[in-house]
């Protein structure tokens, strides 16, 4: 993980629409472009911020926001942790998604997948997640727990 990490914490739960099985988090998907929008006034550019996610449908959702209610920041790249693999950007905001009272993390347990998503930011790594249901169903996020509250990040 690069030096310059933010964790923030929440508890507002998942969604999932009926019949499909990727998941999204609206309130995730608001504060990270409020975020997105502040960073553009610190003198950072479009180009300079990417969006990252383990669900399509957490993706789907930023692209939908983006083009009704955040339109300046079309320029900013939005994919999956899985497509962003190789690359990286100086600012990375990394959304979780999984937020749920049965703890479950689905594939964010995957170390590989997780690797890639901490490991993609040149200056800055805003991660926004629910610690507390990731790490009580991951060892490997426990431990993430555990670097983040030693940085206090």
């Amino acid at each position: 993980m690069p030096m310059n990490v933010q964790f923030f914490d929440h508890k507002v739960h998942e969604g999932r629409h009926l019949h499909e099985t990727s998941t999204w988090n609206a309130f995730e998907v608001n504060i990270l472009l409020n975020l997105s929008s502040y960073l553009l006034k610190q003198g950072y550019r479009c180009r300079d911020i990417t969006i990252i996610s383990a669900y399509s449908g957490q993706v789907e959702l930023f692209e939908e926001t983006i083009s009704t209610r955040f339109t300046h920041l079309t320029d900013i790249r939005v994919t999956t942790i899985d497509a962003y693999q190789g690359e990286e950007n100086k600012i990375i905001l990394l959304s979780l998604v999984r937020s749920n009272v049965h703890n479950n993390v689905g594939f964010l347990k995957t170390v590989n997948r997780v690797c890639v998503a901490l490991s993609r930011a040149k200056q800055g790594l805003y991660i926004m997640g629910n610690m507390k249901c990731l790490s009580a169903d991951s060892q490997l996020w426990q431990e993430i727990k555990n670097k983040l509250v030693t940085r206090r990040s």
